[in-house]
């Protein structure tokens, strides 16, 4: 009779031991969203993207830059009008004291900037490649733009080897982003230390 009560017990211990680890564990991979691309953009090495639609180019920051900063507290939009050269500085995003410069992914004019991300940034983090876009540009060197760019399976190859990079160098203060075979947790760029985000920031935002 004990034994069955106590047998009971640890079945129901058990039991709620194992829904808690299941909970936390799917916490974790909603943590840990896999990084992704869109086949139809093209991407600049400094990490920003461009899509053509009716001969002109939409234009934003990948989900890399998302993943590293987390939810921005605030996005400096370029202004319209503004002619900008490919691999420029066009748009900031601040999240407390760590800044990150875009640079632009081609040459041309400022047609439009999405004034929603001045209102709620947060869109930038959630939904990068469609409600968080940044700006639209008339190209005017866009054969010549394409040509740096990365797109399809390359672009494909170079973000996985960003991840890499980033845990190779990074994991000893950033251990928990290997824990699901190499992807990158939100807002990791808050576990580095002021010089640890100097380094990253040259390294994967800048284009010299």
């Amino acid at each position: 009779m004990f034994a069955t009560i106590a047998l009971i017990e640890f079945l129901v211990m058990h039991s709620r031991e194992r829904a808690h680890e299941v909970s936390v564990q799917r916490g974790a991979e909603r943590k840990r969203r896999t990084i992704r691309l869109k086949s139809e953009r093209y991407y600049h090495p400094a990490h920003t993207w461009m899509q053509l639609a009716d001969g002109e180019g939409i234009v934003g920051s990948d989900e890399f830059v998302v993943r590293a900063l987390g939810v921005p507290e605030s996005v400096e939009l370029p202004p319209v009008g503004m002619h900008v050269n490919q691999g420029d500085p066009l748009w900031k995003i601040r999240k407390g004291t760590r800044t990150v410069v875009q640079m632009s992914p081609i040459e041309g004019v400022v047609l439009n900037a999405n004034q929603a991300l001045s209102r709620n940034p947060r869109l930038l983090h959630e939904a990068p490649y469609s409600k968080g876009w940044i700006a639209v540009i008339k190209p005017t060197a866009l054969k010549a733009n394409l040509k740096n760019l990365l797109h399809g399976a390359i672009a494909e190859m170079w973000m996985d080897q960003a991840k890499r990079l980033v845990i190779q160098r990074f994991s000893p203060r950033l251990g928990v982003t290997c824990q699901d075979g190499g992807e990158l947790v939100d807002g990791f760029g808050d576990l580095m230390s002021d010089e640890e985000w100097e380094k990253f920031s040259r390294e994967f935002f800048a284009t010299e």
